[in-house]
C-alpha cells in the first residue's frame, strides 16, 4: 500500500513526498525491488542521479529479469555526460530491451544511449524505429524515431532526414498536441534553417525553457559553422586582394588595404554581436561548448583583426595578413572536422 502510495505521488512529480514515503518500506525490507524503483525514479527526479543509480542497482539485484531497473540505471550513466559511463548505458539498455521490450522505458534508454555518436546512428535509428513498431500511433516513440534522424553528432542533417523527422513530429503532435518535447523539435528543426535574427531568436527560446535539448544544441551548432563558413569565404577574398594590393603596390595600396580590412572587421563585429543578441547569448555559449567550434567560429574574427590593422604595420604588414589568411584555413579545417 505504501509503495502504491509512493508510486501516485511519483507520477504526480512530488519527487520528495514519493521519497518520504517509500523510505520505510526500505527501511523493513531493504530487498523490495519495486520500493527501490520507486525511491531511483524519485531520486533521478531530484537531480541525484548517483544515488539514482544504486536505487536501480538494487532493484536490478533484487528482481533480475526487470529491465525497467537496468534502464533507469542506463539513464542515470547518461546525465554524468562521462565517456566510460556512456559506454556502460548502451550496455544496459540493450540488455533492458532484451529483458522487458515490452516497457517502453527500456527502449527510451537505449535509443538515448545511441544519440549524438556518429557511430552509433545506424544502430540509433533502428533502435528507435523498432520501438515504433512495437508502439504505434504513440506520440513518445515517433518523437524518439525523430530524434534519431536529428541527433546524429556529426554537425549536418540531410533534406531527406529532415523532411522524415518533421513528419514523424507532425504525427506525434496530432496524437498529441501538448507533448512539449515533439514542439521543442519541431521548433528547433523549423528554426535550424531558418536564417537571421529570428531563427537564433526561436532556438534561443526552446533552450530558455529545456537547457538539455539535443536538437536545439545541434541547431545552433550548425547555425554556427554555417555562418563561420560565410564569413571565411568572404574574409578569404578581402585577403587575397589586400595581398595583391600591397604586393603590386599600387598608389594608395595601403589606405586601400587597410579600408578593405576594417570594412571586414566591422561587418564581422556586426554579425557577431547581433547574433550573440538575438539569442541572449546562447551563440556566445554554443561556441565555447566544442574546442573545434570554438577555431572555426574565432578563426574568422581574428583574421579580421589582422585584415584591419596588418595593412599599417610597415615592413610586417605582408606577414600580418598572410597570417590572418593561414588562421581562416585553420578556422576552415576545424569547422569540417567539428
Amino acid at each position: 500500500m505504501e509503495v502504491e502510495r509512493a508510486q501516485q505521488l511519483l507520477d504526480l512529480g512530488r519527487f520528495d513526498d514519493a521519497l518520504r514515503a517509500v523510505s520505510p518500506v526500505l527501511a523493513r525490507d531493504p530487498w523490495d525491488a519495486q520500493a527501490h524503483l520507486v525511491a531511483g525514479w524519485a531520486t533521478r527526479g531530484l537531480h541525484r542521479p548517483e544515488d539514482a543509480w544504486e536505487h536501480a542497482r538494487a532493484a536490478a539485484e533484487a528482481a533480475p529479469d526487470d529491465g525497467e531497473s537496468l534502464a533507469l540505471m542506463a539513464l542515470c550513466d547518461l546525465e554524468t555526460g562521462d565517456p566510460a559511463r556512456r559506454e556502460r548505458a548502451r550496455a544496459l539498455g540493450r540488455r533492458a530491451v532484451a529483458i522487458d521490450p515490452w516497457n517502453p522505458v527500456t527502449h527510451v534508454a537505449l535509443v538515448h544511449s545511441l544519440l549524438d555518436d556518429p557511430a552509433a546512428n545506424v544502430e540509433a535509428r533502428s533502435a528507435a524505429d523498432r520501438a515504433l513498431r512495437q508502439f504505434p500511433e504513440n506520440a513518445l516513440f515517433l518523437t524518439l524515431a525523430a530524434k534519431s534522424r536529428l541527433v546524429t553528432g556529426t554537425g549536418t542533417v540531410d533534406a531527406w532526414d529532415q523532411e522524415a523527422a518533421r513528419a514523424l513530429l507532425e504525427d506525434a503532435l496530432q496524437l498529441e498536441p501538448t507533448h512539449r518535447e515533439a514542439r521543442h523539435l519541431l521548433g528547433a528543426l523549423d528554426d535550424a534553417w531558418g536564417r537571421g535574427r529570428s531563427s537564433l531568436r526561436g532556438l534561443a527560446a526552446i533552450l530558455a525553457e529545456d537547457p538539455t535539448s539535443e536538437v536545439a544544441h545541434a541547431s545552433l551548432r550548425a547555425w554556427l559553422l554555417g555562418t563561420a563558413t560565410t564569413w571565411s569565404i568572404g574574409l578569404g577574398v578581402a585577403t587575397v586582394a589586400e595581398l595583391w594590393s600591397m604586393l603590386a603596390d599600387p598608389p594608395g595600396a595601403t589606405t586601400f588595404a587597410a579600408g578593405l580590412g576594417w570594412v571586414a572587421l566591422a561587418a564581422v563585429l556586426a554579425r557577431v554581436t547581433s547574433a550573440h543578441l538575438a539569442s541572449g547569448g546562447a551563440t556566445t555559449r554554443a561556441a565555447t561548448r566544442d574546442p573545434r567550434v570554438r577555431w572555426a567560429t574565432t578563426a574568422p574574427v581574428a583574421a579580421a583583426v589582422l585584415l584591419a590593422v596588418g595593412p599599417l604595420l610597415g615592413n610586417l604588414a605582408v606577414p600580418a595578413v598572410a597570417v590572418a589568411g593561414g588562421l581562416l584555413v585553420w578556422g576552415a579545417v576545424n569547422g569540417a572536422r567539428a
